[in-house]
C-alpha cells in the first residue's frame, strides 16, 4: 500500500483554518444577524432544559444542511459523522463524532423554529437591507410569479389529529396551459397538484428574493399578488418607494393590481390574457381605426383600404392617455392616398379609460415594454434554484407551517450567500451560486 508520511499530528486550530468548500458556510454564519432568534430559542429552552445540543450549534447545523444541499436530515447527520471540519465549523469544537445531534433532536429543534417564524422573517428583511448597500438600484425592477411545491403526502390525512406525520393543510390546485396551434385552433391541457404555492417577488436585475407569501395550491395568482405587494410595502417600505417596474406573466392580468401599482408609481409590465372572441374592436368613434386586446392600433386608408399599424407615441401622464402616431408620418417614403380624409393622420390621443386593460401606461407595443418583460424570466430562474439547489423538487415536507419555515430559510440562505460574496468581493459575479467558492 502507498504510505503517506505524516509531518505532524492533526491540529484543529491550524489545520481547519483552510476551510475550502466550507468557506461559504462560514461567511454566511458570520453575516447572518440571528442574535434575537438565538436568544429567543435559549429563553424557550430555559435554565432547566437539557443542553446536550446548544441552540447555536443546532441552528448552524440546520443552515449547513441547506447550504450543502442535503435533501434529508439523515444525509446531513451522516456528513457530520465523517466531516471533522464541518463539525468544528458549526460547533466551534464542541461537537465530536460521538455527540452528533440525533434525528429526533433535529426534528424537535425544527418544531421550535416554527414558533419563531416572525424572527426568521426579520433575518430575511435585515439581509435585504445589507444587500441594498452593496447593490446599486437594488429593488427597482421587480418580477412576480408563483411556484407549485407539492406536499410529500399524496393526499390529505384521513385522521383529524394534527401531527407532523400527517398532511392537514395542503389543497388540490389545477394549472391550465393554453395556446394556439399553427392552424389557429386553441389547445389546452390541465395538470393537478396537491400541495402549496409559493408566491415570490424578486429583484429582476439581480435575481434575488424580496418578498414571499405561501398559500395552498388552489389560490389564484392575481388575487394573492396584492397580498405579496402589501407585505412587501409593510416589511420594507423603503424598497417599495424607489421601485419602477413590475413584470409578470398573463396570470397576473388584473386591473386592480395594475391600478394599485400605478398608485405606488410602479409601471406594470404584465401580459394580457386573451378574453376577446373577436380579433379587433373599433376605436372611439372612428370608422377606420381598430385596436387589439394587447393595445395595438391599426388604421385603414379611406381611399385604398390599405391597413397599417400605428406607431407608439408614449404615455401622457397629465391627461392619462396613450398617444399613437400615423405610420406614414413616422417613416420617410410612405404615402397615404387618403391622408387628407383620415381623422388620425395627425395622430391620436387615446384616453386610458377607453379600455384600461388594452391601453397601459407603458404600451405593450413599445420596445421598452418588450425589454422589461424579458426580465420576468428572472423569477423563473429563482424558482429553478429552489427546486435544484434547495431540494424542493424532491423533499419530505408535510404541513404549511413546516413548508413556510423551509421556504423562508432557503430564501435567507439565498440572500446570505449573495451578501457574503459581495461583502468579500464587490465585483463578484457568482453571488447567486451555492457551489462556487467565495473569490
Amino acid at each position: 500500500m502507498a504510505i503517506i508520511s505524516q509531518i505532524n499530528f492533526f491540529n484543529y486550530e491550524t489545520d481547519l483554518e483552510d476551510y475550502g468548500d466550507l468557506e461559504r458556510l462560514l461567511m454566511l454564519l458570520e453575516i447572518t444577524q440571528d442574535e434575537e432568534l438565538i436568544r429567543a430559542l435559549e429563553d424557550k429552552r430555559g435554565l432547566c432544559g437539557r443542553n446536550d445540543y446548544p441552540v447555536e450549534v443546532m441552528w448552524n447545523t440546520f443552515i449547513a444542511g441547506l447550504v450543502f444541499q442535503h435533501q434529508s436530515v439523515a444525509s446531513l447527520l451522516r456528513e457530520l459523522s465523517r466531516n471533522a471540519q464541518l463539525r468544528w465549523l458549526v460547533s466551534g469544537g464542541q461537537m465530536t463524532s460521538r455527540n452528533i445531534p440525533t434525528a429526533s433532536a433535529m426534528s424537535r429543534f425544527e418544531k421550535s423554529l416554527i414558533e419563531f417564524q416572525g424572527l426568521i422573517d426579520d433575518i430575511f428583511i435585515n439581509l435585504q437591507h445589507d444587500l441594498s448597500k452593496l447593490l446599486p438600484e437594488f429593488g427597482q425592477r421587480l418580477a412576480l410569479d408563483s411556484k407549485i411545491i407539492e406536499s410529500h403526502s399524496p393526499r390529505k390525512s384521513s385522521g383529524k389529529r394534527s401531527d407532523r406525520r400527517g398532511e392537514h393543510d395542503a389543497e388540490w390546485g389545477v394549472k391550465e396551459y393554453k395556446g394556439k396551434k399553427e392552424d389557429g385552433s386553441i389547445w389546452s391541457t390541465k395538470k393537478s397538484f396537491f400541495g402549496f404555492k409559493l408566491h415570490l417577488l424578486v429583484d429582476s436585475q439581480y435575481e434575488l428574493p424580496l418578498a414571499y407569501v405561501l398559500t395552498t395550491a388552489n389560490q389564484a395568482d392575481n388575487v394573492i399578488a396584492m397580498d405579496v405587494m402589501e407585505k412587501f410595502g409593510q416589511d420594507t417600505p423603503e424598497f417599495l418607494e424607489p421601485a419602477k417596474f413590475l413584470s409578470a406573466d398573463r396570470g397576473y392580468d388584473d386591473q386592480k393590481l395594475v391600478e394599485y401599482l400605478a398608485e405606488k408609481e410602479i409601471t406594470a409590465v404584465i401580459d394580457t390574457r386573451e378574453k376577446w372572441k373577436e380579433d379587433e374592436k373599433p376605436l372611439l368613434d372612428l370608422d377606420n381605426v381598430t385596436y387589439t386586446e394587447k393595445g395595438k392600433v391599426y388604421c385603414c386608408c379611406p381611399v385604398t383600404a390599405k391597413r397599417r399599424k400605428m406607431r407608439n407615441g408614449g404615455y401622457e401622464k397629465s391627461r392619462d392617455c396613450v398617444r399613437v402616431q400615423c405610420a406614414v408620418k413616422c417613416r420617410e417614403g410612405l404615402v397615404c392616398a387618403g391622408a387628407a380624409q383620415c381623422a388620425c393622420s395627425k395622430g391620436l390621443r387615446i384616453p386610458r379609460r377607453t379600455d384600461p386593460r388594452a391601453f397601459q401606461r407603458l404600451p405593450r407595443a413599445s420596445y421598452k415594454w418588450q425589454r422589461e418583460y424579458k426580465k420576468r424570466t428572472s423569477v423563473e430562474r429563482v424558482n429553478s434554484r429552489l427546486d435544484v439547489s434547495f431540494g424542493f423538487e424532491n423533499h419530505t415536507i408535510r404541513g404549511k407551517r413546516k413548508m413556510q419555515l423551509r421556504c423562508s430559510l432557503a430564501l435567507i440562505v439565498m440572500l446570505g450567500v449573495a451578501c457574503a460574496h459581495l461583502t468579500h468581493n464587490a465585483k463578484s459575479e457568482s453571488y447567486r451560486s451555492l457551489v462556487k467558492r467565495v473569490a
